[in-house]
């Protein structure tokens, strides 16, 4: 069993270990500690990217996220969102990753992931903002993902997803869900939410949205409903 471990200034630590207390349970994150844990790195960078979850590869200590100082709340969630989806080996449908790791988290060369690697992440960012937007509301700015939906401004389709997952009337006054009720919400609703609309890469996946990419996964066998 390994642990969270936080490398960076301490406001930011002691900040992504309260955002990560309020919004998993406390067996999510015995979840996330499975084999090495993860290691999360507050660094600043120049390229525009507030956070990232980089995959546990073979003769790699174990998987590493990277964040901004001062990252948004739901920054730091979605990107343990990203190890959830990974290390929770009971998770199914669109709530698990469709990318192809083993036993032990760690990502596996296959010819087939890799023909349809922009279509998995295609459904995993996507996925993964569907349980943000769930788990965390967001203050003072949403996903950047939001903006690749067609015909829908950013802030409708994350107002609509939000009162869908979280089975809301008030946005505003719309509770986070944990657990098993938001692996509920993502499995059920996910192709009712707008987010599954987005076209996150469309010059790899030839214009294909997020809900496409996964019928197209299921069709081939990566992804099971």
């Amino acid at each position: 069993m390994g642990n969270i471990d936080i490398f960076g200034p301490e406001n930011d630590a002691a900040r992504i270990r309260r955002v990560i207390g309020e919004a998993f349970t406390e067996e999510e994150i015995r979840i996330m500690c499975r084999y090495a844990g993860v290691s999360v790195y507050v660094v600043k960078r120049n390229d525009g990217i507030a956070g990232e979850y980089i995959w546990k590869k073979k003769g790699r200590s174990g998987p590493v996220i990277n964040l901004v100082p001062d990252a948004r709340d739901d920054t730091i969630v979605h990107e343990f969102i990203h190890h959830l989806r990974t290390m929770d080996v009971n998770r199914s449908g669109i709530a698990r990753t469709p990318v192809c790791v083993n036993e032990n988290g760690e990502t596996i060369e296959s010819s087939i992931h890799k023909k349809y690697e922009f279509d998995i992440s295609n459904v995993e960012e996507s996925a993964t903002v569907a349980e943000t937007t769930a788990r965390r509301r967001s203050v003072g700015g949403i996903s950047g993902y939001f903006s690749r939906i067609q015909d829908i401004n950013s802030n409708d389709a994350y107002i609509h997803d939000r009162l869908l997952l979280t089975d809301s009337e008030d946005e505003a006054r719309s509770k986070d869900i944990r657990g098993e009720e938001v692996i509920d919400a993502v499995n059920t609703k996910y192709e009712r939410t707008k987010i599954s609309g987005a076209c996150i890469f469309p010059k790899e996946t030839n214009g294909r949205t997020a809900k496409e990419s996964c019928d197209l996964l299921i069709r081939e066998g990566i992804l099971k409903k």
